[in-house]
């Protein structure tokens, strides 16, 4: 029950899923590379690097807290349910982490990687293709080649604003 408690829901007597959603997203970065490495043998250390990214990111959670249909399970402050934030992608991604965190704490790391052979079984397929670099690695690479320098950041602006997908803008210098 904790694992689908939102922070929303909580009152003295709940606890929410926050503490098992920071386990749970460790023990499917460590279960998805493990199940990669094995599945994978031909990868290099970049390809799996990429592909576990894309399994633990907070679209791929939610997607998968959607598949395994999670949203009728949480438990949401009142406000949160009559906006119907049980299938908002960050809520779902949540508590998507906090289950895995839960099952890692019920059955250990086996039940952890037989969770993730299961939900994941297509991506993991021998055979299934490699992932491609997100578009910032890719910008980078490029710069590096032609220029043989790493591109600077710098913040442009902050929205102040916790939870906002866009609160932070950012600028790349390139010399």
């Amino acid at each position: 029950a904790k694992a689908l408690t939102h922070a929303s829901a909580t009152d003295v007597r709940l606890e929410s899923n926050e503490r098992l959603e920071f386990l749970g997203d460790a023990v499917m970065a460590l279960a998805g590379g493990h199940v990669l490495f094995e599945s994978h043998p031909e990868w290099e250390e970049g390809d799996l690097t990429r592909a576990v990214q894309r399994l633990v990111d907070r679209v791929a959670f939610a997607a998968l807290g959607r598949r395994l249909g999670l949203a009728g399970y949480l438990r949401l402050g009142r406000t949160e349910q009559q906006l119907g934030f049980a299938d908002k992608e960050s809520i779902l991604s949540n508590a998507m982490e906090a289950v895995v965190g839960a099952v890692y704490l019920d059955g250990g790391l086996e039940a952890a990687l037989a969770l993730v052979r299961r939900v994941y079984a297509d991506e993991l397929a021998e055979g299934s293709p490699r992932a491609e670099s997100d578009p910032k690695t890719q910008f980078q690479e490029a710069v590096m080649a032609a220029l043989g320098v790493f591109p600077r950041y710098e913040l442009e602006r902050d929205s102040g604003v916790e939870g906002d997908e866009e609160r932070f803008t950012m600028r790349a210098l390139v010399e």
